[in-house]
């Protein structure tokens, strides 16, 4: 009755598998089935003149992950590193992981656009271009980022995975041909989303732009001709007298204290209306409230009250 229940709640065109329910189509292969996994190591630091000044070969860290393209690496090694440790130079395509380094490292990844070597930390998946695109399986590995948390949390005292637990890494596989389409349409979104920020981007300098000149008086608005300088009091009713309130109403205290310097209100007092009424200024909701003991305009203390 239990598998005849669960087979119900599959829809036409998928299958159980052990990853969840997919596309009849699609397989289920561990890593080990369609890539080749190695890894590197870090040269002698006390040989740095020999291993890696003047060096010409890109070697990742995990700190150059940043789950897309590799194009550059912090720090380079020299020939005589490849030659006499046991680096090796992985080409463009490999899919890298870091192992260990901390939880915000651990599964991030990173595709070779450059020939490379790695560090210890790192795992290179080189796939079988026939079974898989490094496109979809970076992706793929983005997408699942928290398996690898859960498996270096659950499993070890000290927060790594190993080689071993990448190699038995269960991923779903569309055809090569499907693959390269999904590859496609997410590299298009990354592209779209990099348009976005590039234009947020210069949509905020062209706003610090226009403050300095319209706060400057550098740049007029049209229909102000520049004649004269305006004062506050111009602009605002400045401390406001008090509306008729009783003695018993309650109202709410703010001290200078209560202010943060980016124009927060950080604690607030309600008291009766006769504790407070002399000496005091009132203020209403939608009033701007500005510091007067100490310069004001240089410790930063004021607030825009919510209507």
């Amino acid at each position: 009755m239990v598998t005849t229940a669960r087979a119900t709640l599959v829809k036409q065109g998928y299958k159980q598998a052990e990853v969840g329910v997919i596309p009849e189509e699609w397989e289920v292969k561990l890593i080990e089935e369609i890539a080749a996994i190695g890894s590197g190591t870090t040269p002698p630091r006390d040989s740095a003149e020999r291993y890696y000044e003047n060096g010409t070969i890109y070697w990742v860290k995990t700190m150059d992950l940043t789950n897309s393209g590799i194009y550059a690496t912090e720090e380079s090694v020299t020939k005589a590193a490849l030659d006499e440790t046991s680096l090796r130079i992985y080409p463009v395509g490999t899919v890298l992981v870091a192992m260990y380094g901390g939880f915000n490292q651990i599964g991030r990844t990173g595709l070779l656009k450059v020939p490379a070597a790695v560090n210890q930390a790192i795992t290179a998946i080189q796939v079988y271009p026939k079974l898989v695109i490094s496109e979809y399986l970076l992706n793929f590995l983005n997408h699942r980022v928290n398996y690898w948390k859960t498996a270096a949390s659950s499993s070890r005292k000290d927060p790594n995975i190993t080689s071993n637990d990448i190699k038995k890494f269960p991923l779903i596989l569309p055809s090569v041909k499907e693959q390269q389409a999904i590859a496609t349409a997410l590299s298009d979104v990354d592209a779209l989303l990099t348009s976005l920020d590039q234009l947020i981007a210069k949509k905020r300098a062209i706003k610090q732009a226009t403050m300095q000149q319209l706060l400057t008086g550098k740049m007029r608005l049209p229909g102000f001709d520049g004649q004269g300088s305006a004062k506050l009091g111009d602009f605002f009713d400045l401390s406001p007298s008090k509306v008729r309130l009783n003695d018993n109403d309650t109202v709410t205290f703010l001290g200078m204290e209560d202010v943060s310097e980016n124009g927060n209100i950080l604690n607030q007092t309600v008291m009766s209306f006769s504790s407070v009424k002399k000496g005091l200024t009132f203020f209403e909701r939608d009033d701007v409230l500005v510091a007067k003991i100490t310069p004001c305009f240089e410790n930063g203390k004021g607030a825009c009250l919510e209507p």
